[in-house]
């Protein structure tokens, strides 16, 4: 995430502008007792988006920490059809960020929290 966002960064200041999306996790305010190793990096890269958005304003670099609940991905490996309707799917995810991609670029969604309706899923 650090050497991705340092190269993408530093031309979008070139341009002065820019949007950059980290999608992290509910596990960057929230850690789960069954993914410690996870929730730390998301909490790293949360730490990581807004150091960087104190300067990426400077330069009308906007800056998005999405921060997606359960969402059925590969990354679960597999999942229980029961725990499969309690998680989202990806267009659930992908549809507020092409939204908070397309304002005006005077404003900012600084966060967008999604989760399941029926909240977070307790491993």
């Amino acid at each position: 995430t650090f050497f991705l966002t340092q190269s993408v960064f530093a031309v979008m200041e070139k341009n002065r502008s820019g949007h950059i999306f980290f999608i992290t996790s509910i596990a960057a305010e929230k850690a789960f007792k069954s993914s410690t190793i996870y929730s730390m990096s998301k909490f790293g890269q949360k730490g990581l988006l807004e150091a960087l958005r104190l300067y990426a304003a400077e330069s009308n670099i906007r800056i998005t920490n999405v921060m997606p609940g359960a969402v059925l991905t590969p990354m679960w490996g597999e999942v229980p059809e029961k725990m499969q309707n309690l998680m989202m799917m990806p267009d659930d995810i992908a549809d507020p960020v092409v939204n908070a991609y397309l304002l005006p670029s005077r404003s900012a969604v600084e966060e967008l929290v999604i989760r399941p309706i029926g909240g977070d899923i307790n491993e």
